[in-house]
Order: structure tokens, then C-alpha cells, then sequence
């Protein structure tokens, strides 16, 4: 869910939580996840209390968004506050 929040900011400049994340990545993702994030956001919920045994799975989707990201930063100009 949280790599699902990252690219809805980028993309929306909206910061979320981890089930507004999942839900907005229901209906803008490649279908082939759709299962993947409709399962994990439902544990996510607690409508589920077991997540699936899909390491290969899980690392694809992962992969996925980690490269939809880092298209989405191509050429951005990033702001990192100093602390």
C-alpha cells in the first residue's frame, strides 16, 4: 500500500493513507495487480486476515510500481525540506 501512496502523490499531489492508496491504484493500475492489491487492501482492512503465499507476486508488483515510479520522477524537480 505504501508504494501505491507514493505514486498517487506523484501523480496527484494528493497525500493519502494506505487505503486511499490502494483504492485509487484499483482503478488507475495495470489490471494484471488488480487481484493483488484488491487482496491486500481487504487485509489491509481487516475484511482478511491471511495474505497471499505469492512471493512472486508480491516482488512483480513491487517492481512494477518502484519502475512506474521512477518514471514519474524523470525530470521532476524533487523539494527535500532541510531539518
Amino acid at each position: 500500500m505504501n508504494l501505491c501512496r507514493v505514486l498517487l502523490y506523484l501523480k496527484n499531489g494528493k497525500v493519502a493513507s494506505k487505503k486511499e492508496g490502494g483504492e485509487w491504484a484499483l482503478d488507475v493500475l495495470s489490471s494484471v495487480y488488480y487481484n493483488w492489491v484488491a487482496y491486500c487492501l481487504k487485509n489491509y482492512v481487516g475484511a482478511s486476515n491471511k495474505m497471499p503465499d505469492d512471493t512472486k507476486t508480491a516482488k512483480n508488483f513491487a517492481a512494477y510500481m518502484l519502475q512506474e515510479i521512477r518514471r514519474d520522477l524523470h525530470g521532476q524537480s524533487i523539494y527535500f525540506p532541510s531539518f
